[in-house]
C-alpha cells in the first residue's frame, strides 16, 4: 500500500459512513479484522464450570469477567461502520471480544497476571440479569471454590487499579522462587519479592526490571533513579514509559523515537506505538498515523492496538468498534417531541436510567432521574394540554423516587459523587427539605480526607465532582439548610489547588490523573469549576468570563468523539460523555456573566446540542449514559433560552 494511504485513511475514517465509496475498503477491512483478533490474546474460557474444575486442579484463582450483551451491544454490531463480506461483525472473534467492554484487561501487566497466575473466564449476562451483577464486573473465586473478591463496574477503574487489585489476590498463592528471574517475577506480579531478592544485584537488565516494578507500584522517582548510568534501547523505552505516565508528551515522543532506532522485535513495535501515541496527544495525528500504520503491518498485540488507533474510534489502546455520531446539518430541538420521548423512557418505579437499565460508568439512576425531573419541571408550564398530565405525573413519580433514595442509608458507592449533588439540587427545587438535609449530611460523610469528592474510590478528589458538591451545598445553604462550614471551605480549598496557573483545571489528583490537557481539552469542566469558586468567595467574574470565552473557542470540539462505543479520550482530552456535561456546565456558569456573553454561550450550546439529535426526539452522547440522560440534558439546555 502506498504511503499516501495514511492521510487518506484518516480522512475516510473521519467521514464515515461514506467509507464504502473511498476505495480503501480492503485495507480498512484488514485493520478491522486485525483488531477483532485481539480476543485471542488472553486464554479466555467460556465454559465456566470447566474453568472452575481447571482452577481447582491448578490451584489458581478463577477470575470471571462479567459482561452484558443485548442492546446496545447487539445493535452496535448490527450497525457496524463497515459492511464488508470478508469482515463479519457477528463472527466468533468479535462476539467474544471481551476487550471492547474491558479495555483495562488488555493492558500488558494486567494481561500477564491473568494469563500466568489465574484462570480467566467470561460470563455473559442478559440485560435482565445485569443489575444484581453490575457489569462490567470482575468476580474472583478461590481455587477450592467460594467467592474471594469482586469489583463491580470496574470499567471506571484505570489499568493500574485493576493491576493492584489482581496482585493483591494472587499474593497468597506465591509460586516457588526457584528458576524465576527478575522478568518472571515481574510478569507474575510479585513486585515486592522482585525488589527484595534483587536488592544487591547491580546488573543493568535487573535494574531495568526493578525500575519497571517500582513504576508499577507508583514510585516513579525511584524508578527513574534505578536507570541512572544505564543505556540502551530498553532503558530509553522505560524512560519513555515514565514520561508517558506523567503526560510529558514532547519528552515521551523523543525518547520513544530514540528507543525505536535502537530496538528490535517487540520492543521496536512498542516504541513505534508509544511515539505515535505521544505525537497524537501533541496534536500531530498524521505523523502518529504513519507510525501506527507501519506497526499495524504485523498481527501482534501492539499491531492490533495500532490498527485500533487508525480506525474511527481511536486513538485508544483497546478496540475500535464504534457507534459513530453523524451530525445533522438541519438539527433542531422540538421540546414537545423530546418531552414525549423522555416520558416514554421512564421506568415503572419513577426513575430514569441509562441504557437497558444498566446504570453506566459515570451516571447512575438517581442522577439521571434528577436531571429528568428538572427537565420536566422546566417545560411543565409550556407543555401542550394533551401532554400536561403526563408531565405532572412523570415529575411526581421521579420526585418520590428521589426522596426514597435520599432517605435510604445505602452503603456509599463511587458513583454517589455524581448522584448526591444532582439529587440534592433537584430536591431543593421540589421543596423536599428533610430529604435534602439528609443528603447534605451524607455528602459530608462521603467527603474525602483530602477534601472534595471522587468517583474512583481511591481517596483522590476530582475537580468537577468537587465543584458539583460545592454548588449543591451552596444551594442548600441559600435555602436555609445546615451545611458544614469546615467541609465546605475544605472543598473550596481543594478546588483552588486544582486550578492551573494559566487558566483551566486539572482533572484531579492521584495516580494516572495528574496529567492535564490544553485549555481546549478541559473546557468541559472549567466553567463549572470557576462558577463554584466564584459562588464560594474564592473566584472572580474575570476568571469565569475567561473560562466561558475558552468554551466558546473550543465548544465545537466536544462533538468530535460523540457516541463512540468506547469511552476513551481523543487527542484534545475529550470523551463522548463530556459532550452534554460540558455544554450544561457552561450554560450554568453563563448565568453569572454579562448578558452578551451569556447569550453567546447559550446560543453555542443549543446549536451544538440540536445537531446531536437522534431523529426521534431523543438525544445521545455516549451509549452507556443512554437516551434518558442526554434527552433530559437537552431539554434543560433548551429551557435556558
Amino acid at each position: 500500500m502506498r504511503r499516501e494511504f495514511v492521510p487518506a485513511l484518516l480522512l475516510a475514517c473521519a467521514t464515515a459512513p461514506a467509507v464504502a465509496s473511498t476505495g480503501l475498503e480492503p485495507e480498512l477491512g484488514r485493520l478491522e479484522a486485525l483488531v477483532h483478533a485481539a480476543a485471542t490474546e488472553l486464554p479466555w474460557r467460556f465454559d465456566e464450570e470447566a474453568a472452575r474444575l481447571e482452577a481447582n486442579a491448578l490451584g489458581k484463582p478463577l477470575v470471571v469477567y462479567v459482561r452484558q450483551i443485548g442492546d446496545p451491544l447487539g445493535r452496535a454490531r448490527g450497525q457496524g461502520r463497515l459492511a464488508l463480506p470478508e469482515v463479519s461483525l457477528d463472527d466468533d472473534g468479535y462476539a467474544r471480544d471481551v476487550l471492547f467492554r474491558a479495555a483495562v484487561l488488555s493492558q500488558e501487566d494486567v494481561a500477564a497476571l491473568l494469563a500466568r497466575r489465574c484462570v480467566p473466564c467470561v460470563r455473559t449476562v442478559a440485560p435482565d440479569d445485569a443489575r444484581a451483577l453490575a457489569p462490567p464486573a470482575l468476580v474472583v473465586y478461590r481455587p477450592e471454590g467460594g467467592e474471594l473478591a469482586r469489583r463491580d463496574r470496574f470499567g471506571t477503574l484505570c489499568a493500574e487499579e485493576v493491576d493492584a487489585f489482581l496482585r493483591g489476590l494472587v499474593a497468597d498463592a506465591r509460586a516457588p522462587l526457584a528458576g524465576r528471574d527478575a522478568e518472571a517475577l515481574y510478569r507474575d506480579g510479585e513486585l515486592e519479592l522482585l525488589l527484595e531478592v534483587t536488592r544487591y544485584d547491580g546488573r543493568g537488565d535487573t535494574r531495568l526490571w526493578r525500575s519497571r516494578a517500582l513504576a508499577r507500584l507508583g514510585d516513579d522517582e525511584a524508578a527513574e533513579r534505578e536507570l541512572a548510568g544505564l543505556g540502551g534501547a530498553g532503558v530509553l523505552a522505560q524512560r519513555a514509559r515514565l514520561a508517558t505516565r506523567r503526560g510529558d508528551w514532547p519528552a515521551a515522543a523523543t525518547l520513544w523515537q530514540d528507543a525505536r532506532r535502537l530496538a528490535r522485535g517487540e520492543l521496536h513495535d512498542e516504541a513505534a506505538f508509544g511515539a505515535a501515541w505521544a505525537l497524537a496527544r501533541q496534536g500531530e495525528p498524521v505523523a502518529a498515523a504513519a507510525l501506527w500504520y507501519a506497526t499495524a503491518a504485523d498481527a501482534t498485540p501492539v499491531g492490533r492496538r495500532a490498527a485500533a488507533c487508525l480506525l474511527d474510534a481511536g486513538p485508544r489502546l483497546a478496540l475500535a468498534a464504534s457507534l459513530r455520531a453523524f451530525r445533522a446539518d438541519d438539527g433542531y430541538l422540538d421540546p414537545q417531541r423530546s418531552l414525549e420521548a423522555l416520558l416514554d423512557l421512564q421506568q415503572p418505579d419513577g426513575s430514569f436510567t441509562a441504557v437497558g437499565g444498566f446504570e453506566g460508568d459515570a451516571w447512575s439512576a438517581p442522577a439521571i432521574t434528577a436531571l429528568a425531573l428538572e427537565a420536566l419541571r422546566a417545560w411543565q408550564a409550556d407543555a401542550p394540554v394533551e401532554l400536561h398530565g403526563r408531565v405532572l405525573d412523570g415529575a411526581d413519580a421521579a420526585r418520590l423516587y428521589l426522596v426514597d433514595w435520599a432517605l435510604r442509608d445505602d452503603p456509599p458507592r463511587g458513583l454517589d459523587a455524581f448522584n448526591e449533588p444532582r439529587v440534592l439540587r433537584a430536591l431543593l427545587g421540589e421543596g423536599e427539605r428533610a430529604a435534602a438535609q439528609t443528603l447534605v449530611r451524607r455528602m459530608a460523610r462521603h467527603q474525602l480526607a483530602a477534601g472534595g469528592w471522587s468517583a474512583y474510590g481511591d481517596g483522590w478528589p476530582i475537580s468537577f465532582l468537587t465543584a458539583e458538591g460545592v454548588l449543591a451545598w451552596l444551594d442548600a445553604k441559600a435555602a436555609g439548610l445546615a451545611v458544614p462550614t469546615y467541609e465546605l471551605e475544605r472543598a473550596l480549598g481543594t478546588l483552588e489547588l486544582l486550578r492551573l496557573p494559566d487558566g483551566g483545571f486539572h482533572y484531579g489528583f492521584g495516580p494516572g490523573r495528574a496529567w492535564t490537557t490544553p485549555v481546549g481539552g478541559s473546557i468541559a469542566r472549567d466553567p463549572l469549576c470557576e462558577l463554584a469558586l466564584l459562588r464560594g468567595g474564592r473566584g472572580s467574574f474575570a476568571a469565569l468570563d475567561d473560562a466561558l470565552r475558552d468554551y466558546l473557542r473550543h465548544a465545537h470540539e466536544l462533538a468530535g468523539p460523540l457516541r463512540r462505543l468506547d469511552a476513551e479520550f481523543d487527542v484534545r482530552g475529550h470523551a463522548s460523555y463530556h459532550f452534554f456535561y460540558g455544554h450544561d456546565g457552561a450554560v450554568a456558569a453563563a448565568r453569572f456573566a454579562d448578558e452578551a456573553l451569556r447569550a453567546r454561550v447559550v446560543e453555542t450550546a443549543l446549536r451544538e446540542v440540536a445537531a446531536s439529535g437522534q431523529g426521534d426526539g431523543t438525544f445521545l452522547d455516549h451509549w452507556r449514559l443512554g437516551r434518558a440522560y442526554a434527552t433530559a440534558m437537552a431539554l434543560r439546555l433548551a429551557a435556558a433560552r
